[in-house]
């Protein structure tokens, strides 16, 4: 059994060596090994640019209770920042301005429609963000989308207030808005 194995090995590396290397100089001659690439250019393209407000309201008819306003009214200055943070990620790029811009600009409007919030600081947080976005364009409403992101945390998480867990789930939900935007683009 030995002298069968030894026997496979001396014809294997026999076999090896018969081949013919590839040198520098042949590839040189060779066309087909050629070392040079024949790659297109780097295509490069600019961002899309958005619109967006500093501050998302809260919808007039949302599903939000008066006193999650009250207490979490930074929610929607927290959702324009984060999808203005995000926007270099997803190759957009975002302006946030006071008030709406004129028709001819891209103008992504978006509106809390629904904060809901259960449980406590002992027990922990059950926390749910949901937001409509409208992309204009021309003053128009061309496409639409609704996102909705839930968070948690509470005593073994060491968060102490509601608004800081919503504000996680509007900080995802700022990512969904910016993949979604680049998905127009």
């Amino acid at each position: 059994m030995r002298l069968a194995l030894a026997a496979a090995s001396v014809l294997l590396l026999a076999a090896c060596s018969a081949q013919k290397s590839v040198t520098a100089t042949n590839v040189a001659k060779n066309p087909v090994y050629s070392s040079k690439l024949d790659l297109p250019s780097k295509v490069t393209t600019e961002p899309a640019q958005f619109n967006i407000l500093f501050s998302v309201p809260f919808s007039t008819s949302a599903d939000v209770a008066p006193h999650l306003k009250q207490h979490c009214y930074l929610l929607g200055r927290q959702l324009s920042n984060s999808v203005r943070r995000y926007a270099p990620k997803n190759n957009i790029e975002i302006i946030q301005v006071n008030r709406k811009p004129s028709t001819r600009a891209a103008y992504v409007k978006m509106t809390l429609v629904e904060v809901f919030s259960s449980g406590n600081a002992f027990i922990g947080y059950r926390e749910t963000a949901s937001v409509l976005v409208g992309l204009y364009l021309n003053g128009k409403l061309v496409k639409q989308v609704y996102r909705t992101r839930d968070a948690s945390g509470g005593f073994k998480d060491g968060v102490k207030k509601s608004c800081v867990v919503l504000a996680r789930a509007v900080n995802t939900l700022g990512d969904d808005i910016g993949k979604w935007l680049a998905t127009i683009n």
